[in-house]
């Protein structure tokens, strides 16, 4: 029988996840392997005791951080069967261990940004979703010319990826959104775990208020004079949560409005559970946000028929 302290004497994390998992760099985010995840939400890291690790933000429940818990995800098995699985595919088959240079761990380097005013062509994908420059202006959103890491571009805006950059009055605070990217890879941010994102456009007191999980959301919503607020991601309700006291104060009636997909309705029951506000979900036959909503029909009715009921008094920009 093939023991885990066995396989420790041969073979360190970093060559299973190299075979199972292939090169990586740590701390980037990819496509997770294990499921469909088409925001890229899977990380290997490395801890304070210098162990690599593995997170997937995604998952229900994650049976363990090292490489054989997730050899157990990967395939599906208990973790003897994964202990197995990993001798029989890498030391039995006798192959000699590949050289591994593992890239560096950059995750602390700060960027730097530059931006302008956002060109014609960038504006067309807003034009798509029915969002005028003036909405754009109003949430600060502008063309990322050039994102640094290290004096090495990251990103740039081009005519077949457009990039853009959400500003807030933090001005240590981005957000960079590249909503066109092939591979998946349309958000670096830096300093935003604490922003609430159209926070600085909200009025002081209002009716209504709508919790949203994307600026794009919140501004399609704005759009029809539904205000509107976003955590920086469907997981990420510290900020939201700590504020919570104060937008019961300045807002009468508070609704969440996620996703309509798995990830989105678990997010939103969850906040649920922490405020007690009201959720609102769009029918599965709509599309999976306000935002897609209006992309796929090319009109703003079928969103405002559907929010008509909650009553919402309009507040235009």
């Amino acid at each position: 029988m093939i023991t885990e302290e066995r396989l420790r004497l041969y073979l360190d994390d970093i060559y299973i996840y190299n075979f199972y998992f292939g090169d990586f760099t740590l701390n980037h985010k990819y496509n997770s392997p294990l499921r469909d995840d088409p925001k890229p939400s899977f990380q290997i890291k490395v801890s304070k005791t210098g162990n690599l690790y593995w997170k997937d933000y995604g998952l229900d429940k994650q049976l363990g951080f090292d490489a054989v818990a997730f050899v157990m995800h990967y395939f599906q098995i208990e973790r003897k069967e994964a202990v197995k699985r990993v001798w029989d595919d890498i030391i039995k088959s006798g192959k000699p261990l590949p050289v591994i240079r593992l890239s560096a761990d950059t995750s602390s380097i700060k960027y730097r940004h530059y931006y302008g005013e956002l060109r014609d062509w960038e504006l067309e994908y807003w034009k798509s979703r029915g969002i005028p420059k003036k909405i754009l202006d109003f949430y600060n959103v502008k063309s990322l010319t050039a994102l640094y890491k290290t004096d090495k571009l990251v990103w740039k805006s081009t005519e077949d990826n457009p990039a853009y950059i959400y500003l807030y009055s933090d001005n240590k605070a981005f957000k960079c959104y590249r909503p066109l990217d092939p591979n998946g890879d349309k958000f670096r941010g830096q300093d935003n775990g604490e922003i609430i994102e159209g926070w600085d456009q909200l009025p002081d007191e209002w009716e209504h208020l709508v919790i949203t999980k994307a600026t794009k959301d919140v501004m399609t919503l704005r759009r029809i004079g539904v205000v509107g607020g976003s955590p920086t991601s469907e997981n990420s309700f510290r900020a939201i949560l700590a504020m919570k006291d104060e937008l019961n104060r300045r807002f009468k009636r508070i609704f969440i409005f996620f996703d309509n997909d798995a990830a989105g309705i678990k997010a939103a029951l969850f906040l649920h559970e922490a405020t007690g506000w009201e959720v609102i979900i769009l029918p599965q036959d709509f599309a999976k946000d306000p935002s897609d909503l209006v992309f796929k029909d090319q009109s703003f009715d079928r969103l405002k028929k559907f929010l008509a009921k909650y009553n919402l008094k309009r507040n235009y920009i």
